[in-house]
């Protein structure tokens, strides 16, 4: 019991360092983004948001990575984010964007780049202490599909 508890706690631990990290990012690209994105890009407010940023025409989600770009051939999403953005595909333009170390990189979310999405996969992550599954699953996106920006 003992060993789960710590677990837990080491987990909690990394899900706050995480989670002030990606918050940081935010701010930290905020400018990059408006300027790749428009000038009328806003951060959302709120831990709990659907995405990150947004304008009348645009939504982003970004996800931070800690690992260098080429460690897995893969990057991962929670399906439930690619299942929000598609349905809003239809009347916005949605990205994923995700910050490596070596840079920025985004990926269109749509129906026509559907087919580059590998979605309601199996499948999670470990790093954080405990095994973490997300239920409706893991979206795995082949990083050849990123375009740096």
């Amino acid at each position: 019991m003992y060993g789960y508890q710590n677990n837990l706690y080491t987990y909690h631990q990394q899900l706050s360092k995480d989670r002030l990290l990606g918050g940081q990012t935010e701010l930290d690209l905020l400018e990059t983004i408006k300027n790749t994105f428009g000038m009328d890009i806003k951060k959302t407010t709120g831990m709990f948001a659907k995405y990150d940023f947004y304008d009348d025409f645009t939504r982003i989600e970004l996800k931070t990575m800690r690992n260098p770009i080429l460690k897995y051939h893969k990057t991962i999403i929670g399906q439930n984010k690619i299942d929000y953005l598609l349905k809003r595909s239809r009347s916005k333009n949605c990205y994923i964007l995700y910050k490596y170390p070596e840079g920025l990189y985004k990926i269109k979310i749509d129906k026509d780049n559907s087919y580059k999405l590998e979605q309601n996969m199996t499948g999670g992550r470990k790093d954080r202490g405990i095994n973490e599954i997300k239920r409706g699953g893991y979206c795995y996106i082949n990083i050849k599909y990123l375009e740096k920006i």
